[in-house]
Order: structure tokens, then C-alpha cells, then sequence
């Protein structure tokens, strides 16, 4: 029984920091849209995240942490990524930044409602029998607040891109730059700014500089391209749906069953590669900074 228990707690650990990380960085598009009050720092403003914005921090090998445990938002929230409030911003802007949005809490939310799908499924068949313990429902109900204040961001900002659309509608030059664009893609976004955020703490950390700022870059970046292949973001028919088999292990294996990646295999091979060097790098830190920890208590 403890087993099971386990292996679901798990699982909605992996979720639920993967969905943290990609969420961390859709904050970062929600903030540029937000207009500044008059009197407010950039930085002060922009910080619009919950608490929940630190669950990465000292997490044990990438696991799930709780709240105010995790990485700050710096690891994905660089100054330059602000402007200075939404007012100032052109329609055309607007739209890029709303749709990246937009898209990332989209991933987010798939990952969120797979998580509290895979707890559903659990208390479906266990609630007569077994009692969740605290960290299980502790992490469905972080899931589910999560999930909701995702929702209202991901409404706010498909509000700011219809807003943005419509004044677009008859600006023709506006339009045509909008044909011309690149389609957004959210696992591109995901993995650009993955290899961002690696090649900047590997700078900082040859400048021997914010070593704990590079490691949650190191980790964090992990946890976004293994959210490219490893816990996928498309959902996909479940052809055992209904199944009516009530053991314990096919709650262990619904959730592959449901979602997959959307990448074909060389990307997936590449991908693998970037993590496994990150990893590497990660691991060099971690000893080099448990080290310097060593030295300076002694």
C-alpha cells in the first residue's frame, strides 16, 4: 500500500515542479504586461508571482519541494526581460508577448490537470480503503490553486491579445509583419530559454560568481527540457480509458497513456543530450559549492 502511495506522490512531485518551471517563465511574459502604478520600482512590480515562486529551492536531486523552499524567481526572471509596464508597449509587441504567454501556461495547465487527473484516479480507487496521507493532498491542493491562478493568467493575457489583435485589424503593414512571423511554438520557447539559462550559469560560474544562482539555473533548465520528453505536454487519445481494471498498477501506468511528447525522435536524442550535459555541469557544481562550504566552516 505504502508502495503505491509512494510511486503516485512521486509522479505528482515530477509534475508538479516541471509544471513550476515552465510556469516561472510564463510569469515573465504575464509581468511585461502588467502596467506599473505610478510610484512603483520595475522590480517590485514585476514580481507578481505567489509564493509558490520559490518551491524549486533546495530541492533534493530536482525533487518537488514545498512552497518557499524553491528557487527564487531569478532564476528564470532576468531584468532584461521587463519593460517598463504594458502601456508603452506597440500592439505588435503586445501580441508576441501574449501569445509566448499564453502558450507557455497552456503547458502548464496540461501538465497541472495531468497531475490532479493521476490523483483523481487514485482516490477513485482507493478512498474507501486507503487514507492519503498529508503530502498527497498537500500537493493535490497546490496543484489545483496553481492550476487556477494559471487559468486567470492565461484569460488575462488572451484578453491582451484580442485587445492587441483589434487594433491591429486594420494597420496592413501590422498584419502583414504578423504573416510574416515565425509561428510560436511552446516547446521551442521551453527550449530556447532552457539553453538560455544553462549558458548564462555556465558564464557565471567560470566567473566563479552567484554559484546557488547557477545551480538553480543548471536545475531548472533540467527540468524544462525534460518536460519536452519525459512528462510531454501534448495530450493524446487514452485508448484505456475504459478500463475497468481497479488494480494498482494500471493507476502506475494511465498517465503515460494519456500524454505524450510532441517531438519526433532526433529532437528527442538532442534534447537528451543538452540534459545529460547540464546534468554533468549541475553535479560539478553541487560538489564544488558542497566544497567551498567545507572550507570556509572549517
Amino acid at each position: 500500500m505504502f508502495h503505491i502511495q509512494e510511486i503516485i506522490i512521486k509522479k505528482l512531485e515530477t509534475l508538479a515542479t516541471t509544471a513550476h518551471a515552465i510556469s516561472l517563465f510564463a510569469e515573465v511574459k504575464f509581468s511585461q504586461l502588467i502596467p506599473l502604478p505610478p510610484s512603483s520600482p520595475i522590480g517590485l512590480a514585476n514580481n507578481t508571482g505567489s509564493s509558490s515562486n520559490r518551491m524549486l529551492d533546495n530541492t533534493n536531486d530536482y525533487g518537488y519541494a514545498q512552497e518557499n523552499n524553491g528557487y527564487s524567481n531569478e532564476a528564470i526572471m532576468d531584468d532584461e526581460d521587463f519593460e517598463d509596464g504594458s502601456s508603452n508597449l506597440p500592439p505588435l509587441m503586445i501580441v508576441q508577448i501574449a501569445t509566448e504567454g499564453v502558450q507557455l501556461y497552456v503547458c502548464t495547465l496540461t501538465i497541472l490537470a495531468r497531475a490532479m487527473d493521476i490523483a483523481k484516479d487514485w482516490w477513485s480507487r482507493n478512498q474507501s480503503t486507503r487514507k492519503a496521507p498529508k503530502n498527497l493532498y498537500e500537493l493535490v491542493e497546490w496543484t489545483r490553486t496553481t492550476y487556477n491562478e494559471c487559468l486567470e493568467k492565461t484569460e488575462y493575457m488572451q484578453l491582451r491579445l484580442d485587445e492587441a489583435n483589434e487594433k491591429l485589424k486594420n494597420d496592413q503593414i501590422s498584419q502583414e509583419e504578423l504573416i510574416n512571423q515565425q509561428p510560436i511554438v511552446a516547446e521551442k520557447l521551453i527550449f530556447d530559454r532552457a539553453l538560455e539559462m544553462s549558458k548564462q550559469a555556465a558564464y557565471n560560474e567560470l566567473k566563479n560568481q552567484d554559484l546557488i544562482g547557477c545551480e538553480s539555473n543548471y536545475a531548472t533548465a533540467i527540468w524544462m527540457l525534460e518536460s519536452l520528453i519525459d512528462i510531454g505536454i501534448t495530450p493524446t487519445p487514452n485508448t484505456n480509458s475504459t478500463n475497468s481494471n481497479n488494480s494498482d498498477d494500471s493507476v502506475q501506468d494511465d498517465d503515460t497513456k494519456s500524454y505524450s511528447s510532441s517531438l519526433d525522435e532526433n529532437d528527442k536524442k538532442m534534447v537528451e543530450l543538452f540534459i545529460n550535459s547540464i546534468s554533468k555541469r549541475l553535479s560539478i557544481l553541487r560538489e564544488k559549492i558542497s566544497n567551498q562550504h567545507i572550507i570556509t566552516t572549517h
